[in-house]
């Protein structure tokens, strides 16, 4: 009996469609950032870049979401919708996906260490908004659908947020692992693209919605 109740609150957080666009969200993220972990490497080294090169390109990335992530948790928590962060967000890692591998139908460019640099520098951004704003997004989608704006609700949106970043980024190196072997660096690219394109036309939607 005690297990059945203990289990309704997160039924009840799971029954709203916009929480799981939040959690949704909040998995692409962790996603994109488990590709570009296991799959940036060799591909750098196939560019011919020495490994302290590689590690300069890493730490670019590392970088910029660390200064990212508390501005746009204090827009968040200021008067811009979560909803409308993650679109930003999204915007800037389709924009890094372009350029970074990049995707097939840029055959006219050519990647280099510098616009690799830069197209880390906007998933850096990118992943940073994401994040900090899917979990707003989450908390604001339970509330708004009638949820308790109670301890015990905030404690389930913040598990379920947790176990939705951790299947992203264990599906990251995974799954596009196996893609980066299958159709190369280029097209898993294209694939993230399309990823990113979905999550950040239900995010708009969201956000219209709101």
């Amino acid at each position: 009996m005690k297990s059945t109740e203990a289990s309704q609150p997160v039924l009840s957080v799971l029954s709203h469609p916009r929480v799981i666009i939040a959690l949704l969200t909040a998995t692409m993220g962790a996603y994109s950032i488990g590709t570009v972990e296991a799959t940036l490497s060799p591909y750098l080294e196939h560019m011919g870049l020495e490994v302290k090169l590689i590690a300069i390109a890493f730490l670019v990335m590392s970088l910029c979401s660390v200064v990212a992530t508390p501005v746009f948790g204090w827009m968040c928590d200021g008067k811009v919708s979560p909803w409308l962060v993650s679109c930003c967000g999204c915007v800037f890692m389709f924009i890094c996906f372009a350029f970074l591998g990049p995707v097939p139908y840029l055959t006219f460019f050519h990647p280099n260490l510098y616009t690799v640099c830069g197209s880390l520098v906007a998933q850096g951004f990118g992943c940073a908004a994401v994040l900090v704003a899917s979990f707003g997004s989450a908390q604001l989608a339970a509330v708004t659908a009638g949820l308790p704006d109670s301890l015990e609700v905030q404690s389930v949106v913040s598990g379920l947020f947790t176990s939705s970043f951790a299947m992203g980024n264990f599906c990251g190196p995974t799954v596009s692992g196996i893609l980066f072997d299958a159709v190369g660096f280029n097209y898993n690219c294209l694939i993230l693209q399309v990823l990113v394109f979905v999550v950040f036309a239900v995010n708009i939607i969201s956000f219209l919605l709101t």
